[in-house]
């Protein structure tokens, strides 16, 4: 799917990915407001079913009261029925909730009651008197429709006993409707019912009513009815009657006589959460919009700035595979330097350097065409086999490597047994040539062509693969036979590959050749020591000033430049030629009519060739900067050291500035061996594309400024070096920088053109066969380079065969590096692993793509190391695979101590957990049931009952107040920070608005300086001002006229920022306990806080590299100070902060 996206697809996606989280952020919060509001809604729901439930006591009390009072009346007691009706008609009229009060007596006949006549109704079949019956005391009755009333009504009565005789019952039947008219008034929060039953589960009171109300309706609710089996407080959810969900709370009445009612309150769940989704619905809505307008611009500027500069690019790139190398991408001078518009300028120079190369290759191609075609004849005539025959099929013609091929000296064989006589098949080895498919009878007939054929027979039992050319002999219309040229190809298909890439470590190694030599100062020569003969190279010519007049490059001409200390070694040499030896000699070479002298190191050896002529052959160096050096030494050894270190470091330097693969590694490379070579204080390395303008010099001390030149002579950047002094450079360190700016300038180009380097020359295959001795020494050293280095290096073939592994493996695993070639290295890696990466292998093969990943191998002792593993394919110019060259790493420690990092992030996570969890959840039932007792106790005439609940709360949010400090500063040690610029002095402005908005009353004289930048993350530094500024607002409220003073103060390692007020002070003897979680110097009483917010300055400054200290005077203020580093952690030296 990624490789079929488009440009404005990706960038689209990215925009896409950037809005996920902010959703995720919106679903999130609304799940946890909706948690919350649930939470709350049961808090809600417990407070008010327990209210009424205490109400419906107080109801049962009040009856119980209300009957006590009426059996202790003597008009009652004397059973006087006129008064005892009149009596109990005027206090039902007074409590309404009562839909009667009455007496009845022993046989269950009413005496008197408040709403009739005597006698109008009997109550024996009651349950609660006929309990009074039984056991005489107060009892509460069950639910029925009164028979005077006519009214659901809940009867209750108390017995009114003269000693222990029974004289009558009182009784009182509590009107429902009235409870729940009196229910319905309540004032209940939005949406909530509440429900009265009994052990029956039959509703007594709800509200609001429902239209379907019915007298003795039982509950069917599942939960509900578990609730009234059990009888306790408590909360849930369930599924109501029309499968809704609702949240419920539960609360028991006192039981009397065994009847206890149970009070449920319950509100729709989708009621409580529903304002949290519609605010996510909402907030979804804008985000979507957004999303779409970002979409739409990413798009428009995607296409303007991105899809159609890219476009151009591919344009030119397929014109460029097609074959039109004067294809270039067009650019615009406003959009030079962005990253598009560099890449189409490299594109340019790359189309420019291809025609440059394609026009060089034409013009060899044609002077090489004629020597090709003679050398081919050559080497036909003496490797390839040669047979011709005449128009019959008799062979008039073969050669030596034709009779090896075939047996050609016996009698002559018919053409019509040519191919079971000599075993010629197709290629595929299992079908005969037919006699007409032969080159030799094609050849008869007049026609030309190439085949090849595996031939197979008793002389040759192995497979052998042949190329054959055929075509007529005589000229054309008149062939007067047939002629067949071939040539045994079997070995030179297994040698093609090796030649192909023994060739390109040859010329790698021919290159570090050359690039030493011009390092070095080294010139080759030779002298014919019988005719005094010299031949120079153009360095040693360069030496000898050989372009100046009296000298012919001749011996004698050699001699008079010569010292005349120095020349009679070289007489000798001439005067008795060796016929073998070394000659190694340090000469000075006088120049400018012998005003200079200059010393050269020659070293040469005598070399006989066939005819016994001597010849001396040998190299020269100009080794004048060391003869000086060397007479410097004795005038300061210690010069002389130093220099010599220098010198060291830098071919150390050049070898590591050679490695780097890329440019911009290359500069860093460069600036870091520069400051290492040089002892310098800085190093800058700004590279230019065509005509920039160069950067402008930093200024400022001793420096160094050296141009870089690029092969076409034109300025590719600048190399700027600083000292700690004016005395920091000398003249050679001038030297030497030169020659470091010069092989930086090799490097980079190196590093640009490493792309071309592939492409071979396929007309340098004589070379190839003439420096092949050469290119097995050379491959020697690149392979005691690979051994020296410190991680596994390899080569494996297109199949995945080891061909070559250093010494670094050995070492890992044991044994021989021999041992492990082929597939024999599999046996060490662990089993769990094999399948992943045969799968990698199978992919990086049919991709071309890099082959990477990890792998656990088996060292040595037994233990496993985790390898990091990359290879990369090697092809021919065709684009056939070669071979792969890989890198394995040990990353064994690093997967270690990544894996400690994960199990302590863990752990703080589960730490947070906890304490946002186990804490929170005892202090808000602490909270809630404390606010219930306060609302319950609202009108308790001891004073100090609220005071206490008072401070139980009051504990109750210092608790929460300091669990979220801990958790805010876990946070801060656990995020992540994002590097970046921050004005510091912003942030401190923005908090001093925010102070003074919540204490308007207030006049603080704050000054912020100007300037205030720094880098770091500015999330965590505003975290560091609100504490600091904060601090310095509240410790300023006693004084008269409050200050605040936000600056800085100027470092070299960095940036020292400071807060200062004239607050109170504090003595510096407590200093050492205030970063401290939890410390304070001051009481809540004085000044509130958690004493969290210094400590978490501390470990964000900390964060950052750098570290915080205070400076204080009791009565005089406070200065907090903090240092912020000037570079990023990750780019601080070790140690830093």
């Amino acid at each position: 799917m990624q490789g079929r996206l488009s440009l404005s697809g990706r960038l689209m996606l990215l925009v896409l990915a950037a809005i996920l989280p902010l959703v995720a952020q919106l679903v999130w919060s609304a799940l946890r407001d909706a948690g919350n509001a649930r939470l709350q809604a049961q808090e809600q729901l417990r407070l008010t079913a327990t209210l009424v439930a205490a109400h419906q006591e107080r109801l049962i009390d009040s009856a119980q009261h209300l009957l006590g009072a009426i059996s202790a009346m003597p008009q009652i007691r004397s059973l006087d029925r006129k008064v005892c009706g009149e009596y109990l008609g005027q206090l039902r009229g007074r409590y309404p909730v009562y839909a009667n009060i009455g007496l009845l007596d022993t046989r269950g006949d009413v005496i008197c009651h408040a709403m009739g006549q005597p006698g109008s109704f009997n109550s024996a079949d009651r349950d609660y008197f006929q309990r009074i019956l039984a056991e005489p005391r107060f009892t509460v009755g069950s639910v029925v429709v009164g028979r005077a009333s006519g009214r659901p009504v809940i009867p209750v009565g108390l017995p009114i006993l003269d000693g222990e005789r029974l004289l009558a019952i009182a009784f009182a039947s509590l009107d429902l409707g009235r409870a729940d008219d009196l229910l319905t008034q309540t004032d209940l929060p939005d949406g909530v019912r509440l429900v009265v039953v009994d052990r029956q589960a039959t509703v007594l009171m709800e509200g609001p009513l429902r239209p379907d109300r019915a007298v003795g309706r039982r509950l069917n609710n599942q939960a509900t009815r578990a609730a009234v089996q059990a009888m306790q407080p408590g909360v849930g959810e369930a599924l109501d009657s029309a499968g809704n969900p609702r949240i419920y709370a539960f609360a028991p009445t006192r039981g009397v006589n065994g009847e206890k009612y149970l009070v449920i309150a319950s509100v729709d769940a989708e009621r409580v959460t529903g304002g949290a989704f519609a605010g996510l619905r909402k907030e979804l809505l804008v985000v979507g919009a957004s999303l779409l307008a970002s979409l739409g611009l990413a798009a428009w500027l995607g296409r303007r700035f991105i899809v159609r500069p890219a476009g151009h690019i591919v344009d030119a790139a397929r014109q460029l595979e097609q074959g039109r190398l004067d294809a270039r991408v067009p650019t615009s001078a406003g959009t030079q330097r962005s990253e598009l518009a560099l890449i189409a300028s490299s594109f340019n120079l790359m189309a420019d350097s291809l025609q440059a190369r394609q026009r060089e290759l034409e013009l060899e191609l044609r002077r090489s065409q004629g020597a090709y075609e003679l050398l081919d004849l050559v080497l036909n005539s003496m490797q390839e086999g040669v047979i011709a025959c005449n128009m019959q099929g008799e062979l008039i013609i073969n050669n030596d490597a034709a009779n090896q091929m075939f047996d050609l000296r016996g009698p002559h064989v018919p053409p019509e047994q040519w191919s079971s006589r000599f075993g010629l098949y197709h290629p595929d080895g299992a079908t005969l040539f037919r006699t007409s498919q032969l080159p030799l009878a094609q050849a008869v007939q007049g026609r030309s062509g190439q085949l090849q054929m595996l031939v197979r027979s008793a002389r040759q039992p192995q497979d052998r693969l042949i190329h054959c050319s055929y075509r007529p002999l005589g000229g054309p219309g008149e062939a007067r036979g047939g002629l067949l040229v071939f040539s045994d190809v079997t070995e030179l298909q297994r040698l093609q590959a090796e030649q192909v890439r023994q060739f390109e470590r040859l010329r790698d190694a021919q290159r570090r050749l050359l690039e030493a030599q011009r390092i070095g100062r080294i010139g080759h020569w030779e002298c014919d020591l019988n005719s005094g003969a010299m031949t120079w190279s153009d360095k040693v010519r360069e030496l000898l000033n050989a372009a100046s007049r009296g000298f012919d490059g001749s011996l004698p001409a050699l001699l008079r430049r010569l010292h005349p200390d120095d020349r009679r070694p070289l007489r000798r040499l001439i005067e008795a030629p060796p016929s073998s030896g070394r000659l190694d000699l340090q000469l000075r070479l006088r120049q400018r009519r012998g005003r200079d002298v200059i010393w050269v190191h020659a070293i040469g050896e005598v070399v006989l060739d066939g005819g016994g002529r001597a010849r001396l052959l040998g190299v020269a160096q100009d080794i004048t900067g060391r003869k000086r050096s060397e007479a410097a030494l004795l005038q300061s050894e210690s010069e002389l050291r130093g220099y010599t270190e220098m010198l060291q470091r830098s071919a150390v330097a050049a070898r590591a500035i050679s490695r780097q693969p890329t440019v911009e590694r290359t500069v860093q490379e460069v600036e870091r061996q520069a400051c290492v070579v040089l002892g310098c204080a800085g190093a800058r390395l700004v590279l230019v594309a065509g005509d920039d303008p160069l950067p402008p010099s930093l200024g400022g001390g001793a420096r160094l400024s050296l141009r870089l030149a690029g092969r076409d002579g034109q300025v590719m950047g600048v190399l700027e070096l600083w000292g700690h002094d004016a005395d920091s450079f000398s003249e050679r360190h001038g030297h030497v920088a030169a020659e470091l700016a010069q092989f930086a300038a090799i490097a980079i180009d190196n590093a640009r053109l490493l792309g071309q380097i592939r492409e071979l020359n396929a007309g340098l295959e004589q070379r190839i066969a003439e420096r092949t001795a050469e290119l097995s020494r050379q491959e020697a050293l690149a392979r005691a380079l690979a051994e020296q280095a410190p991680e596994v290096v390899w080569n494996a073939d297109p199949e995945g065969r080891l061909t070559f592994v250093n010494r670094a493996w050995s070492d890992l695993v044991g044994g021989e590096p021999a041992q492990w070639l082929g597939h024999a290295w599999m046996s060490c890696i662990h089993p769990d692993d094999v399948p992943v990466i045969e799968s990698n292998w199978r992919r990086s093969r049919e991709t071309h793509e890099p082959y990477t990943g990890m792998r656990r191998v088996r060292a040595r002792d037994g233990s496993w190391h985790t390898m990091s593993y990359r290879a990369t394919l090697v092809t021919r110019p065709d684009g056939s695979p070669l071979f792969w060259v890989g890198v394995d790493s040990d990353v064994t420690a690093l997967k270690a101590i990544e894996a400690a990092l994960r199990n302590s992030n863990h752990e703080l996570e589960a730490f947070s957990y906890s304490v946002s969890h186990d804490l929170r959840a005892p202090l808000g039932a602490i909270g809630g049931f404390s606010r219930a007792v306060a609302q319950k106790l609202s009108g308790h005439e001891d004073p100090k009952v609220q005071h206490y609940l008072a401070r139980v709360q009051a504990g109750v949010e210092r608790m929460e107040q300091l669990i979220e400090a801990l958790l805010s500063l876990a946070r801060v040690v656990r995020e992540p920070m994002h590097w970046g610029p921050v004005d510091l002095g912003a942030l401190a402005r923005e908090v001093l608005e925010g102070l003074q908005l919540q204490e308007p009353e207030r006049r603080v004289d704050a000054v912020v300086a100007e300037g205030l930048t720094a880098q770091g993350d500015a999330r965590l530094l505003r975290i560091v001002l609100q504490n600091l500024v904060g601090n310095a607002w509240k410790f300023t409220a006693h004084a008269d006229r409050a200050c605040i003073e936000i600056g800085r103060l100027a470092q070299g390692d960095g940036d020292t920022f400071f807060v200062r007020d004239n607050g109170v002070g504090f003595d510096m003897a407590h200093a050492g306990k205030l970063f401290g979680p939890f410390q304070r110097l001051h009481t809540e009483a004085e000044f509130p806080g958690t004493g969290i917010g210094l400590a978490t300055v501390q470990r964000v400054v900390l964060r950052h590299q750098g570290r915080v200290w205070v400076q204080s005077q009791p009565g005089l203020g406070t200065t907090f100070f903090f240092t912020l580093p000037l570079l990023p952690p990750a780019l601080l030296p070790s140690g830093a902060g």
